[in-house]
């Protein structure tokens, strides 16, 4: 708790006493904090936000906020500023063109965020234990790589496979090959984990 509470005591002159325990503070703002942490149910007093549930088909308030908000935009008298500022398509592209050169040869994303690695993770982990992991190439990151000879290999889930997820896979090792990155293999976990005892070890060995 950040209060401090100064004694157990009933009438200590000057200072805040909590009637609910007794307890006594220095200011006004500790009994408060105290009140709210260990009597929440006590005070009367309600913490939730008096909109929370509200919609304009359930409440006149609301309708008539909504209704001002929508006349202001509308004629210009206020400006929604979370709507972000329009580019052209020569805008996108100059600064698509600057980032692309700001981050050559680099990750946009160092420092990686810790996570709890998944099970492929931790499988492969022990097999390739000679690679680079989580490399960083321009803005993307390799699985598994081995800088001196430029190769890398990909252990991919099924959200690799939606068209949208190989359009961007597309994209990137085309980027990665102009870099004069070779990707040697894409794993599909899906697919190896139905593979039986011996043709993983088949397939491993290939690889290495």
């Amino acid at each position: 708790m950040r209060y401090k509470v100064i004694r157990k005591q009933k009438n200590a002159a000057n200072n805040w006493h909590c009637k609910y325990c007794e307890l006594v503070f220095r200011t006004r703002r500790e009994l408060a904090e105290h009140r709210k942490i260990e009597h929440p149910n006590k005070s009367g007093k309600s913490h939730v936000a008096w909109n929370k549930g509200l919609t304009c088909e359930t409440d006149e308030r609301i309708a008539k906020i909504t209704n001002i908000l929508r006349e202001g935009y509308a004629s210009g008298r206020l400006v929604n500023h979370q709507t972000g500022k329009p580019h052209t398509e020569e805008e996108k592209r100059k600064i698509s063109e600057t980032q692309k050169k700001n981050y050559a040869g680099k990750s946009r994303y160092i420092p990686v965020q810790e996570h709890r690695k998944s099970y492929a993770e931790q499988y492969f982990d022990v097999i390739f234990t000679d690679a680079q992991k989580q490399f960083p190439i321009d803005r993307y990151r390799l699985d598994y790589a081995w800088p001196d000879t430029k190769t890398y290999i990909e252990v991919d889930g099924e959200q690799h496979y939606t068209e949208e997820g190989l359009k961007h896979d597309n994209e990137r090792m085309q980027v990665l090959e102009s870099l004069g990155w070779i990707c040697k293999k894409r794993i599909r976990w899906s697919e190896y984990q139905k593979l039986n005892e011996d043709e993983k070890k088949a397939f491993i060995e290939s690889l290495l």
